[in-house]
């Protein structure tokens, strides 16, 4: 038997244990072949020293099996350790805090709660109430001059009697006609957009108050 035999027998006998024992066990072997074949043993004088695979395997597992329980005896010992050191509070017992350190944490929470909630109160006026009273002002006055075109259009389409405003040029009475129409369509749709503008700063305006009085 030469060594490729040797070590597939070998093999044969690591396959029905866990890949970190059979790996372990294989080096050990390999490691004996070259530290033996290095002193000028013959690949046969080193497989009979080594004797049965069967046998040489169960040799290994009991030396490792050795090796390893000190380990696990210190490990059981400083778990055990650690364990008994453990504090009640980490073992689940809950710390209750006594009433007055709970209420001496709402009153400073709640000062701190209140004094943020006014500033932001002051920053919300100062800077959105002047944004959205430029913006209703302004649709205030489209709404204003989108009327007075949409009652020139009226006075133009049906010939009233009446003048809201002249036009700085001439118009020919055939095309009077269609520019009334014209006038009344782009008022009528003027007056629309800026009411809905009214009604959007409206909420606006509605919001910023709510908000910041409901965040005092």
């Amino acid at each position: 038997m030469n060594k490729q035999d040797y070590l597939r027998l070998i093999k044969q006998q690591l396959n029905q244990m866990d890949t970190d024992t059979s790996l372990d066990i294989m080096t050990q072997i390999l490691r004996t072949f070259d530290e033996k074949a290095a002193k000028g043993y013959s690949e046969r004088e080193i497989i009979e020293q080594l004797g049965n695979p069967s046998k040489l395997i169960l040799s290994y597992q009991n030396s490792s099996a050795e090796i390893m329980a000190p380990k696990l005896k210190v490990h059981e010992e400083v778990r055990v350790e650690v364990t008994e050191s453990v504090p009640a509070e980490e073992e689940g017992t809950v710390v209750v805090p006594l009433a007055s350190e709970v209420e001496q944490d709402t009153v400073q929470s709640g000062g701190t709660g209140n004094s943020g909630a006014i500033v932001r109160f002051l920053l919300g006026l100062m800077i959105g109430l002047p944004i959205l009273l430029v913006l209703f002002s302004v649709a205030l006055a489209g709404m204003a001059a989108a009327a007075f075109a949409f009652l020139q259009g009226l006075i133009m389409t049906f010939d009233l009697p009446y003048q809201i405003w002249q036009f700085p040029f001439n118009i020919r009475e055939d095309f009077s006609l269609l520019v009334g129409i014209g006038l009344i369509m782009v008022g009528s749709g003027l007056i629309t957009l800026f009411i809905s503008a009214l009604i959007g700063i409206y909420h606006g305006f509605k919001n910023l108050i709510k908000g910041n009085f409901r965040s005092i």
